[in-house]
């Protein structure tokens, strides 16, 4: 299971909830368009039906799999090099580090600090619920 995928101008980390840490010569945006290929999910299309569920333009989430929960948002553009794409489903808890950097909890107690201010992670975090609270409205029909 994924934590999160870090860009870089270099390319991607990816850090695993085991801890581990993967280097990759692609960016994080190529990296999350694999994973979606290999979820059978088209990313462009995923992120379009996001940005329209939510009437956002900016940083929509990518769902994997709704009956998952597994979704992932990024923290900048998605084309940024410096893009980080975090896996909802494992967010444990975040908070202010400093000015423009929060530090996210994942379930396996491992941390992770976000050059990012702290409203950024909670706006996105509130973006994935609002998509699991409408597979829920959904399911209630």
């Amino acid at each position: 299971m994924l934590n999160c995928i870090v860009g870089s101008q270099f390319g991607c980390s990816v850090l695993f909830a085991n801890g581990r840490k993967q280097e990759y010569s692609c960016t994080s945006y190529e990296f999350m368009n694999h994973i979606c290929e290999a979820y059978l999910v088209d990313f462009n299309s995923s992120r379009l039906m996001c940005a329209k569920t939510l009437a956002i333009r900016h940083k929509p989430p990518v769902v994997i799999s709704i009956m998952d929960c597994c979704i992932y948002f990024p923290t900048r553009g998605y084309l940024n090099d410096r893009c980080i794409w975090i896996n909802y489903r494992n967010v444990v808890s975040f908070y202010k580090k400093g000015n423009h950097s929060t530090s996210v909890l994942f379930r396996d107690k491992t941390r992770y600090d976000v050059d990012v201010d702290i409203r950024t992670i909670r706006n996105q975090m509130n973006r994935c619920e609002t998509l699991i609270e409408r597979k829920i409205q959904i399911w209630k029909i």
